[in-house]
Parts: structure tokens; C-alpha cells; sequence
């Protein structure tokens, strides 16, 4: 019986061993992260939003953020003045990513304080991220899920549940290949800031929550917020659109938005976003047209930076996989106004005001992680 103790003891910590060493020790050190923030701090100049707010902050390593495969794939920091929150950075742990992968002046990521003591955080970039105790426990969710999709021709496109392979190569982020070379000037700055100042806008842009008391379906608010922001800017420099004062108040701007986008608990769909936009900006003058790019084609980084710099400000749609806990089950999409964008050491952030966020800070994502998870709807006249 001894040797049969002995045995299954020592196959025990076989087994053990085999487990802990099968996720990968991350590339990239929480120290090395760490060096990034500050690099970007110090490349602040004083006509970008977050200039002088974070010279004194205390950075923070809040928690790791893991992959579909139990690998750490980024670090989630918290930025802290005076025991405060006051803003925060997800930086990636693989060289094979952008170094920053989203950073805002929120006092943290929305949805991040939820998380419970036993459960790991997987990020898969943007508006995109589970809660779980393991992988396993995401996979069999995604089964779970498939087992409860309704017929409804507007539910999205079912998981294959005899392929959740293809599910879970979804919940990933894109690799950059221009990512090491950013890696190297992050990590070489020194102690005068990264080595190329990055090029950089931003719009004042008004901020509206979409769940200001008053507003009609709060929960699938966001695309008729976004627009009423947008519309708000328009106005604020001078062109002649409908807008608050024209409703009444920003609630009744959204209302009235939300009834001419024919927007339902669903959401606003790209479609109508596209259609009925144009059709609400000529109301008041005549050139309007509004147009859909997808993030990952050709020229969509260079549409963005126009329509900012041309103080038109573009929307951002991201699509929420059926298996990402939205905060309302039935939205499929989530829209933001884009308000600004910089270039730093050759990764493109851009950044936006989300209506569900209750803050008028701008939150930065990177464009080459997430481009395959939205588009932008952009017009002109």
C-alpha cells in the first residue's frame, strides 16, 4: 500500500508540474510594462488632453489579463494621484502586440471592477473580455450559449458548436508586425521620453451619457448618444444642424435621434446609422454624405485622422460577440464618437468618447489590436 502511495503521490506532482508549466511565462516583464507607461507620460506635450495630469501618479500593476489559451497576454495598470483613481493603461505582455493597448482617464476599465477574487480577466481587446476561472469554464460557456441562440433572423451568426475552434480564434487579438520595433523605442527612451514625438488631435467634443435620466431605452442608448455628441460638435462650430437647443436639452436630442435611426432594444445597426444620418444632417444643409469603412481596409486609419482633423468627427461601431456579458444581454453593437487620435513610436491609438462610461475623459484603444472588431461610420459635405 506504501508503494502505491508513493506512486499515485508521485504522479500527483507529475501532473502538477506538467500543468503550471504549460502556460508560457510572459515575454514581457511587469517592470518592462511599467517603463512603457512612463515613456508615454513623458511624451505628453501640452496641447494633449492628459498633459501634467499624470506626472505625479503612482502606477499600479492592478491585475494580468489572459488569453483563450491561459497565457498572461497583458498587464492592466491603474494610475493613482493621492490615493485616488485617476486613470488607467493595459499594456501588452508579447512583444508580437502593440506595446499599449488601451489606456483612458477613466479611474479604471469599465466592467474591470466587477471581477471576483477566484476569476481571471481575458482580454481580447476593446469592448471585448470575459470573467472566468479558467478557460475551460469560457469554452463551455460558448456550448452553453449555442444551446440557448434563438432562431430570430436578427440574432448574429450562431457558433458552430461541432467547431469552437473557430468561436474561440475569434477572442483574440491581432498581432502588429511593426510591434517590436515599438517594443525596442518604448524600452530604449531613456530618461527623455520616447524618441519620436507622437503626431496628435483632438475635438472638443461635448459628452452626453446615454443613461441620463430621461433618455428613452438607456440600454441600447449608445448610438443615438454617440450621434447626438457628433451633432452637438457640428453645431458648437458653427454649422447649422439640429441639435440640443433645437430639441429642447440633450435628452430630448437623444430621444429625438433614437426615433429617426429607428433604434430598438437591439440597437442602432450600422445600416441605419450609415442611411438615416445623412438623411438628419440634410435637414438643415444640403452636401451630407456618410459613408461605412471597415477598421481592418485599406485607408481606414487615414479616413479617421481626416475626418478628426476636419472636425468631423467619426463613430466608431463595435461589434459584441453574443458571448461577451454586454451589460444589457439583448445589444449586439456599442457605439462611440471618435474625438481624437495620436501616433507614437509607429502605433496608431485612437481615441473616443463612450456614452456608457459617464465621464467626458477620452478613453485610447490601438488600432492595429482590435481594427477586426469595428468600423467607423465617417461623412463629410
Amino acid at each position: 500500500m506504501k508503494h502505491v502511495l508513493a506512486l499515485l503521490t508521485g504522479l500527483f506532482f507529475v501532473l502538477m508540474t506538467f500543468n503550471l508549466s504549460h502556460a508560457e511565462e510572459p515575454e514581457v516583464t511587469v517592470e518592462e510594462a511599467t517603463k512603457v507607461i512612463e515613456a508615454e507620460i513623458e511624451s505628453f506635450q501640452p496641447d494633449f488632453e492628459f498633459y501634467g495630469l499624470w506626472d505625479d501618479a503612482i502606477i499600479e500593476h492592478e491585475t494580468d489579463l489572459y488569453d483563450i489559451t491561459d497565457n498572461i497576454i497583458a498587464y492592466y495598470f491603474l494610475l493613482k494621484v493621492k490615493g485616488e483613481d485617476v486613470g488607467y493603461y493595459i499594456i501588452s505582455a508579447d512583444k508580437d502586440y502593440s506595446p499599449v493597448l488601451e489606456f483612458g482617464g477613466t479611474p479604471g476599465k469599465s466592467g474591470f471592477d466587477e471581477q471576483n477574487s477566484d476569476d481571471r480577466v481575458y482580454y481580447f481587446g476593446g469592448q471585448k473580455y470575459l470573467m472566468a476561472e479558467d478557460a475551460e469554464e469560457i469554452k463551455h460557456k460558448i456550448k452553453v450559449l449555442q444551446q440557448k441562440n434563438s432562431s430570430s433572423s436578427r440574432e448574429t451568426k450562431n457558433i458552430d458548436a461541432d467547431n469552437i475552434n473557430q468561436a474561440i480564434k475569434s477572442l483574440s487579438l491581432n498581432k502588429d508586425p511593426n510591434a517590436k520595433s515599438q517594443w525596442e523605442n518604448y524600452l530604449n527612451a531613456g530618461d527623455f521620453g520616447i524618441q519620436s514625438l507622437p503626431e496628435k488631435y483632438a475635438l472638443n467634443i461635448p459628452y452626453i451619457y446615454q443613461r441620463t435620466p430621461g433618455i428613452n431605452g438607456p440600454e441600447s442608448a449608445c448610438g443615438p448618444t454617440a450621434l447626438a455628441m457628433a451633432v452637438e460638435y457640428l453645431s458648437d462650430i458653427g454649422l447649422d444642424v439640429r441639435d440640443a437647443s433645437y430639441w429642447g436639452g440633450d435628452v430630448k436630442l437623444v430621444n429625438a435621434l433614437r426615433n429617426f435611426l429607428g433604434t430598438d432594444g437591439w440597437g442602432t445597426t450600422s445600416g441605419n446609422m450609415s442611411y438615416f444620418t445623412t438623411k438628419y444632417l440634410n435637414i438643415e444643409m444640403n452636401g451630407w454624405t456618410v459613408s461605412s469603412k471597415n477598421a481592418n481596409s485599406s485607408g481606414a486609419i487615414n479616413i479617421y485622422k481626416d475626418r478628426v482633423v476636419s472636425s468631423r468627427p467619426p463613430l466608431v461601431m463595435w461589434d459584441i460577440p453574443k458571448l461577451i456579458p454586454w451589460p444589457d444581454a439583448e445589444v449586439r453593437w456599442h457605439w462611440n464618437t471618435g474625438s481624437a487620435y495620436r501616433e507614437s513610436n509607429g502605433q496608431f491609438q485612437f481615441g473616443v468618447k463612450d456614452p456608457e462610461f459617464n465621464s467626458s475623459r477620452t478613453v485610447y484603444y490601438s488600432w492595429s489590436a482590435n481594427d477586426a472588431g469595428f468600423h467607423i461610420i465617417h461623412y463629410t459635405n
